[in-house]
């Protein structure tokens, strides 16, 4: 099964925004990151699904 989880670096070309922008969102609880045990950002499958329908 694939990995439904992304880097941030992998998230911002999904969905075409910046990396700044993509912190910012995170920062403003627009679209909250997960955060692993080491405290590193992903998003979800389910994060990119709700993010393209609200485009």
């Amino acid at each position: 099964m694939k990995n439904n989880n992304y880097k941030p670096n992998e998230f911002v070309e999904l969905i075409n925004v910046s990396i700044r922008t993509l912190q910012r969102w995170d920062n403003e609880v627009i679209l909250k990151a997960f955060r692993t045990p080491t405290n590193r950002r992903y998003y979800t499958y389910e994060q990119y699904k709700e993010n393209i329908r609200k485009r």
